[in-house]
């Protein structure tokens, strides 16, 4: 009995230490090759305004003016590839694959094409003919269960959040609708300032459509990505063209403190297992320019029809979290930790149900 025990005891330690070596772990900013940006005082490295999608099982990382974008297996690894058949010096860029290709806009004050290409892991990328009449800044993109093709944008202190429904050649075929006016009189996150002190106006900005249980959540950044009370707030239809509500527990994306500050111009996806996860801009410097970087943090829907988005700045936690999706174990999970203080702040997205 006795030497069955110690065998048993044996096995188990060899299969914890197989669990210990196998896990793997990232921190949070994300560990990209950011690339130094240009000032005349001032050397910083910075990549921000992500847009994360998913192609034929990879994982492909837009962000804004670093000279070619990344891709990755499994969110831990990215390889960078330079580009230069793409605007790609311009800001707030954004993609979304449809079928076998992939479409690329990015922000500009001139019309500028849509692109387009069907193999997104080299630099072959070619202009749509004859796309939008209009300029737009932080474009993006959302295709809707029965196929039908949308474009949102809008980045000011004083302009809206616009919306347009596309046809398969990514031309407008609707007139630009008003979707999201600037409401800082009213809620008062969307005030800029540190402490959202200032009386100037705030932008609003960073469009992403998410569809839940037939219900269209438009989340947008306010109030300047600039300050650390920078977050997401987020408005629901019931069409992808409005009209939209506000709902009350915006910003669901917040982070105003700690080493990595500042939670807006998100944008939310579901991994190859289904799990959901935010990719966001954060600030992660004590000098006068902010020195913007990406963290991803996990989200998930509860069965109260919520999402919970955990941010936990610059420290660690295991990828193992990932898998706990996948035995809808990762609520019980969230919860241990965060009573652990391992997380520096939680937010709650609701997605209402509707029958």
């Amino acid at each position: 009995m006795k030497k069955t025990l110690i065998i048993i005891l044996l096995t188990l330690a060899s299969c914890s230490g197989e669990i210990i070596k196998q896990e793997r772990t990232y921190c949070n900013p994300l560990d990209l090759n950011y690339r130094f940006q240009y000032s005349d005082s001032v050397s910083y490295r910075e990549a921000a305004d992500p847009a994360m999608i998913r192609y034929k099982d990879k994982y492909i990382l837009f962000v804004s003016h670093s000279g070619g974008y990344w891709y990755s297996d499994d969110l831990l690894k990215w390889t960078y590839l330079p580009a230069s058949s793409l605007p790609i010096e311009d800001y707030a860029p954004d993609a979304i694959a449809i079928n076998d290709t992939v479409f690329f806009a990015a922000s500009s004050a001139e019309r500028k094409p849509i692109y387009y290409t069907t193999d997104p892991f080299s630099d072959n990328w070619k202009p749509v003919n004859d796309t939008l009449p209009f300029a737009v800044w932080d474009p993006h993109f959302f295709v809707d269960d029965d196929g039908q093709r949308y474009l949102y944008w809008g980045c000011s202190n004083f302009l809206p959040i616009y919306g347009v429904r596309l046809n398969s050649g990514m031309q407008a075929v609707t007139e630009p609708r008003i979707l999201i006016e600037h409401n800082a009189d009213i809620y008062g996150w969307e005030v800029p300032g540190e402490h959202n002190e200032l009386t100037s106006n705030g932008w609003n900005e960073g469009a992403w459509m998410t569809k839940y249980n037939d219900r269209y959540y438009l989340q947008y950044a306010a109030p300047g990505t600039e300050y650390r009370t920078y977050a997401d707030g987020v408005y629901s239809s019931a069409s992808p063209l409005g009209p939209f509500e506000y709902e009350k527990y915006s910003p669901f994306s917040y982070k105003p403190g700690g080493f990595a500050g500042g939670a807006g111009h998100g944008s939310t996806f579901c991994d190859n297992y289904g799990n959901t996860t935010t990719q966001i801009s954060v600030q992660t410097s004590a000098t006068q320019i902010p020195c913007r970087t990406m963290c991803a943090d996990a989200s998930g829907c509860s069965r109260q029809h919520s999402i919970r988005t955990a941010y936990c700045g610059p420290l660690l936690f295991s990828v193992i979290i990932r898998q706990l999706y996948l035995t809808g174990r990762l609520i019980l999970k969230r919860r241990t930790l965060l009573k652990d203080g391992c997380f520096c702040h939680i937010k709650r997205m609701q997605m209402r149900h509707r029958q």
